[in-house]
């Protein structure tokens, strides 16, 4: 899953141009297509958004058993840990996504608890590095916080694995405190197949949490949206949010609550 070279015809006309990519197969951990070792590699080519790109993938579906790795997918670190009913071939096993915390590493997956119910439950359990920087001040990380790149890791994890690997396509997809605005923009947009969703300790609302939720927790909700570093801009919070606080745009009905 690791991106080797990126040509962009954003800008192109289609008319009389051509594009070539080279691959330096020196530079990759294979010669091409085919067994490597207990390994299969496979080569993929795809356009999005006008981006032109080549990647060579290890495809992992020859791996059955209680497995856990870590991998990467478009040059960001994640991992899956596969229960021991997994096989590369007949029954799908169930994939849990799990949205991890402010904070929390993309090796975080959950309680021992958890992690011994899916086990023996025949569910998967991948996460991804959902932020830049996982330590305080958070200053230098712009990912994070249900801004548009947390939900497209998060996405992009999910196709690579329905392609790699033996899943069902419908997920279970958790949230945790800050995972739970990424949830809630992945099921507001149904950018995901979710067969279950659950919150755990979840963060809804992000007017909320940048009032109530301290400096620290400002300083990387600036960072994440692109506000000045120094609060001038706090104001304005509300326009730079626009269309990401799932919490204030009809998903739930609040209306008996206080």
């Amino acid at each position: 899953g690791k991106q080797l070279a990126t040509l962009n015809l954003s800008q192109a006309n289609s008319s009389g141009i051509t594009a070539t990519i080279t691959v330096d197969w020196a530079k990759v951990p294979t010669s091409g297509t085919g067994w490597q070792g207990t390994y299969w590699y496979s080569n993929s080519f795809k356009v999005t958004d006008g981006e032109f790109s080549y990647r060579t993938y290890k495809d992992t579906k020859g791996i059955s058993g209680a497995v856990t790795q870590t991998f990467q997918v478009d040059g960001i670190d994640c991992q899956l840990i596969t229960p021991s009913a997994y096989t590369k071939d007949g029954a799908k096993s169930k994939l849990c996504i799990l949205v991890h915390g402010n904070g929390q590493a993309y090796t975080y997956a959950g309680s021992t608890n958890f992690k011994n119910y899916c086990a023996a439950h025949n569910i998967a359990i991948a996460t991804t590095k959902a932020q830049d920087q996982t330590a305080y001040p958070f200053i230098t990380s712009n990912v994070g916080w249900g801004n548009r790149e947390h939900v497209k890791r998060y996405v992009r994890l999910y196709d690579y694995l329905i392609s790699n690997y033996n899943f069902q396509p419908n997920i279970i997809l958790v949230g945790v405190s800050m995972g739970g605005l990424a949830v809630g923009q992945i099921l507001y947009n149904k950018s995901l197949p979710v067969a279950v969703t659950l919150l755990v300790g979840p963060v809804p609302d992000l007017s909320y949490i940048f009032a109530h939720g301290g400096s620290t927790r400002q300083q990387i909700i600036r960072a994440a949206y692109g506000m000045a570093s120094d609060g001038s801009q706090d104001a304005s919070l509300e326009t730079y949010i626009r269309g990401f606080d799932w919490f204030d745009m009809g998903l739930l009905d609040i209306s008996a609550t206080k």
